[in-house]
């Protein structure tokens, strides 16, 4: 399979960001995956509310870029 990127940002805090129910990092995350769907969710952070899962497609060569806002 060819690959693509993924590349999520959590702003205004530094939230946890897994990618099915993975731990892949915190606040800014590229990654290269295999194409396909991934469901991508985010964790806790103390004062914002918790963003909402999402489900997130990959696509050979390309980068799917994600900015996602914690609120309070």
């Amino acid at each position: 399979m060819t690959k693509g990127h993924m590349h999520i940002i959590t702003t205004p805090v530094r939230g946890d960001i897994f990618i099915n129910g993975e731990y892949r990092g915190t606040k800014d995350v590229n990654i290269e995956l295999e194409q396909g769907s991934y469901t991508v969710t985010f964790g806790n952070v103390a004062g914002y509310v918790t963003p909402s899962s999402m489900d997130i497609v990959v696509s050979p060569g390309l980068t799917a870029l994600v900015t996602i806002e914690y609120t309070t």
